[in-house]
């Protein structure tokens, strides 16, 4: 099939082919990536090797451009290459295997443009408070026999945290909260690192617990990122995400690592002791226990987006990444923004 126009006096064959695919390119080029700063101009700009800064593309460059570090100008890569040397090699987010910073960079470099977008730091006499990031990682890495999961040294992920997000110390605080099951190995790692993060001890599967820790951190419902990358049994990160979930606020990320736990089973790291098993099984969705497994949770929370309602409240997006997922509350500063009911 094709579609005609007319030349003086001919008409021209133009394949509708060749039409759909330029609108197709079109809309590519104007989906531009949460890491953009620049938004469709970026993604114009390393398509076809033009320049991408505000100055190159005819916009007055924001006071806070120039702190800005590599890995929220650029891509998962540059992300995940910042946070293997900030982390010291200690952590595995950034390997092969798990390819984490794929979810981490487009959420988290996006965020930390709103934040700046949305304070007063470029305002004549600024003189703070400066906007914040907070943040609450459960599970510290400790190991009940290498003493930490990586070279034998727990807390490589709470240093890569703290190395990438204190390149943007001039501009943008970062609080980070980190909670471990086995204290022993919490404390003594806390007691060389204090500058690193505010330690927390108990069990992610506890109401109690969770709920002295939301106290603790004076949380109101104010996390801007929540990871779950502690025990990986399905039950537990079933509950940790249903307690937790309400005290991101709206713009934060609620992540959950490691998902394969869903669909193969080892005995649970608790730090201490070798724990129960995670309780996957082949098919997914029933775990050990015979009660659904976090990937059988996960697609039933997807079928209530499909239904236009949400999950849990201000929940509008679920975004798969191999081996993570990222739950997303609507950002307040998007125009018509469908935020459906809760379920």
């Amino acid at each position: 099939m094709v579609a005609t126009k007319r030349v003086g006096k001919q008409r021209k064959a133009v394949p509708v082919l060749s039409v759909v695919f330029c609108l197709g390119v079109v809309g590519v080029l104007f989906r531009s990536s949460p890491s953009s700063i620049d938004g469709a101009g970026s993604v114009v700009g390393r398509l076809f090797g033009m320049p991408t800064t505000a100055a190159a593309v005819g916009k007055a460059e924001k006071c806070y451009e120039k702190y800005l570090p590599a890995w929220v100008r650029g891509d998962p890569e540059t992300m995940a290459n910042a946070f293997m040397v900030g982390s010291k090699e200690l952590s595995d987010k950034y390997d092969n295997g798990h390819r984490f910073f794929y979810a981490y960079q487009p959420y988290l470099a996006k965020m930390v443009i709103d934040k700046l977008e949305n304070s007063k730091v470029c305002e004549p006499g600024f003189s703070g408070p400066k906007p914040r990031i907070k943040f609450f990682e459960i599970g510290l890495g400790c190991h009940f026999k290498f003493g930490g999961m990586k070279q034998g040294t727990p807390g490589g992920s709470a240093i890569g945290w703290r190395a990438v997000f204190e390149q943007l110390a001039p501009v943008l605080d970062f609080e980070l909260h980190l909670m471990e099951f086995d204290s022993k190995c919490a404390l003594a790692w806390h007691a060389e690192h204090k500058e690193i993060a505010h330690m927390h001890t108990g069990d992610a599967a506890s109401e109690e617990d969770l709920a002295r820790i939301v106290k603790e951190t004076n949380s109101s419902h104010d996390f801007d990122v929540i990871i779950d990358d502690a025990s990986h049994i399905n039950w537990h990160m079933i509950k940790t995400l249903e307690i937790l979930m309400e005290q991101i606020q709206l713009g934060g990320i609620y992540v959950v690592e490691d998902l394969w736990s869903s669909c193969k089973s080892w005995g649970a790291n608790f730090g201490t002791v070798r724990g129960e098993k995670t309780g996957g099984t082949p098919d997914c969705m029933v775990s050990q226990k015979g009660g659904p497994t976090f990937y059988a949770k996960l697609v039933e929370w997807q079928k209530t987006l499909l239904k236009k309602d949400v999950p849990f409240p201000d929940v509008n997006h679920i975004d798969f990444h191999g081996q993570i997922v990222v739950f997303e509350k609507a950002r307040p500063q998007r125009e018509n923004v469908w935020r459906g009911k809760s379920s």
